[in-house]
């Protein structure tokens, strides 16, 4: 038979559960639930869908995900599958099929800010101060808001289909060669995947 102290430990546990689980709710959307990328902008929470043909598009709530506004990103007439959303500020970055684009105004409309970009499909982006990463079949950085882009140095021949910079550190995981990282913004490189599954 259990003591005080144990019923007790019992209940806070039970409770304690409960609190963790009752944390996340089932939004109403986005209405393709395929979502590979979101980001934060203000009051506003952009997600991409990165599925293809007429389901390529960005879905936007501002209000915690209770409805949904979705929005294709266009070349030409052709909607361009986005498989990368980063912010910095107002400015919304999405990359995709044809490059990297960018928003100021809440998705309405969106610029094709690629210029300096040999991949033609960006799969992550990361942004850091002042600086905007875009990886795809190499590893670009932008020092003016992603108008421009410099590749950087790369060892690997992996696609990078993920980002996260810190600093002068870079971590790049690709979809072939597991995790490069550099601690000079770029210039050398080492493989850090002792330990990494195959």
């Amino acid at each position: 038979m259990m003591n005080f102290k144990s019923s007790i430990a019992v209940i806070l546990c039970l409770i304690s559960t409960q609190s963790v689980f009752a944390q996340w709710q089932v939004t109403t959307g986005p209405t393709t639930p395929n979502v590979v990328a979101e980001c934060v902008s203000g009051s506003n929470i952009f997600s991409s869908t990165g599925s293809g043909g007429s389901n390529d598009l960005v879905a936007i709530t501002s209000n915690n995900g209770t409805t949904w506004t979705s929005v294709p990103v266009f070349v030409g007439t052709n909607t361009v599958t986005i498989y990368a959303l980063a912010a910095k500020g107002t400015v919304i970055y999405a990359g995709g099929s044809s490059g990297v684009f960018q928003s100021s105004n809440n998705g309405t409309s969106w610029t094709n800010t690629s210029t300096g970009l040999s991949s033609g499909t960006i799969h992550s982006l990361f942004v850091s101060g002042n600086n905007v990463y875009a990886g795809g079949s190499g590893l670009y950085i932008s020092t003016n808001n992603g108008l421009n882009w410099t590749q950087l140095n790369s060892t690997w021949n992996g696609t990078v289909i993920s980002l996260f910079v810190s600093g002068d550190t870079i971590l790049a995981g690709t979809m072939a060669n597991g995790i490069y990282r550099s601690v000079d913004n770029g210039v050398t490189w080492n493989t850090i995947n002792t330990g990494l599954p195959t």
